[in-house]
């Protein structure tokens, strides 16, 4: 790209006189916070992708303290050898990846115009 078709980048100073014409405090800082969107794309990657990790992540803070949830049902599973409840973990597990997915792919067409889906 030349420097002369870019739009000129915001530095925030321009915000106090928006507000002033009438636009509200809350709708500048969105539109403020969102003129440059795709670099939130990679923040938006990771939190899809660590959906299903939280409940990995759980099995330690539910075991040492004996909070009754998914991690100690399945800490429990694995101990006694209970194969169907760690399947229906995994199959828990599965869904909520599918999910993460899903809403990263969604949340990608908001963040980011160029992105569309026909």
């Amino acid at each position: 790209y030349s420097t002369t078709t870019e739009p000129p980048i915001s530095t925030g100073n321009d915000a106090p006189s928006r507000v002033t014409i009438g636009m509200r405090l809350l709708r500048t800082a969105w539109r403020m916070m969102t003129t440059n969107s795709v670099s939130l794309i990679p923040i938006v990657t990771l939190l899809g992708a660590s959906l299903p990790v939280l409940i990995g992540g759980s099995v330690v803070v539910e075991y040492i303290f004996q909070i009754d949830g998914m991690g100690l049902l399945g800490w429990n599973a694995v101990v006694q050898r209970d194969y169907g409840v760690l399947l229906g973990l995994n199959i828990i597990a599965a869904v909520l990846t599918m999910v993460g997915v899903l809403l990263t792919d969604l949340f990608y067409a908001v963040l980011d115009p160029r992105i569309s889906y026909k």
